[in-house]
């Protein structure tokens, strides 16, 4: 293990729990690349973040939905941690998408402009932009775009390579995501493996976060590299010369993130909440009634093809 990250072997995806003390004897730079705060749905603290990330040696990149208050408070405290500017943005659409930047100021300015004036009345649900609009708002931008949990966590249609299998999600937009996360801490290992293969059949590069929502999950799934700043950190996962490695979390340990989530969602939002849901079933089974409409007039042209073929073979008797 220890030679592996010396090497620092390209694309390389190991499930297994992160040595933190290994990484430090070795050089290599560890960053949890998808934790969310209490700036979004859960009660972690900035302080407390990054007193333990500064414990474990690890950088962090806070991620929280369609909002970047916690990016930017943990840039004011950064103690000697590797802060990643970040944001996870909800497609209305359905997928996640994790963007990170180069800059700060990138990432404020980024927000101001596309995500803020898109955000509903519960704000860390999905925003009123669908993917490929997102996708096309950051080519402007020196950021990095990765599919966050890509086939999306059980029924729900937030990973992008679900969407695009169910047809919410044109196939095109996957060639302007940089790369997949392929090690969710917070979904199985199936759906991590199934993101593991996709990521190498189209070449793109590889991420892994926990998708924290509480502390003891910090650092367990790393992004790591051997680099000194963030621009080298964030260039090295573009040349996919980066580690992805951690574990799953346990079901019963889900269970606490996922309280305050429902309590976010279900209490605090109630009627929002309802509202977006609503809309998102409506226009996903509008869609369905299309694409069936759109399949019923294919057979028909092809039917009248087939007897028009028939008929001129009849006809001469072939």
């Amino acid at each position: 293990m220890a030679e592996m990250m010396k090497n620092s072997i390209k694309n390389s995806i190991i499930f297994e729990k992160p040595s933190h003390d290994l990484l430090k004897a070795v050089g290599m730079q560890g960053v949890d690349m998808h934790f969310h705060t209490r700036y979004s749905d859960t009660n972690v603290h900035i302080r407390s973040i990054i007193k333990r990330a500064k414990e474990k040696g690890i950088g962090v990149a806070i991620t929280d939905h369609n909002e970047i208050a916690g990016s930017l408070e943990a840039a004011r405290n950064i103690e000697g941690v590797l802060i990643i500017p970040g944001i996870e943005v909800s497609c209305l659409d359905g997928p996640h998408i994790l963007l990170y930047f180069y800059s700060f100021k990138e990432l404020v300015h980024f927000f101001e402009t596309h995500i803020k004036p898109n955000r509903g009345k519960n704000p860390f649900l999905a925003t009123n932009i669908r993917t490929a609009e997102l996708i096309h708002s950051t080519r402007k931008y020196n950021c990095l775009r990765v599919a966050a949990h890509p086939y999306g966590y059980m029924i729900a249609n937030n990973g992008l390579s679900k969407a695009i299998g169910k047809a919410h999600v044109s196939h095109e937009v996957m060639r302007d995501i940089d790369g997949l996360e392929v090690i969710c801490g917070a979904i199985g290992r199936r759906y991590n493996r199934k993101a593991v293969e996709q990521a190498r059949l189209l070449g793109r590069a590889v991420t892994g976060g926990t998708d924290g929502h509480t502390l003891f999950q910090l650092g367990e799934v790393l992004t790591i590299s051997r680099a000194d700043t963030r621009k080298e950190f964030l260039d090295n996962i573009k040349k996919k010369n980066n580690i992805v490695m951690g574990k799953e979390l346990k079901m019963v340990p889900k269970i606490v993130p996922a309280t305050k989530m429902l309590k976010t969602h279900a209490i605090d939002y109630t009627v929002p909440t309802i509202k977006l849901q609503s809309r998102l079933l409506y226009d996903r089974a509008v869609g369905r009634a299309d694409k069936i409409k759109c399949n019923v007039k294919e057979r028909i042209k092809k039917n009248r093809v087939a007897k028009k073929i028939n008929g001129i073979f009849k006809k001469n008797s072939f």
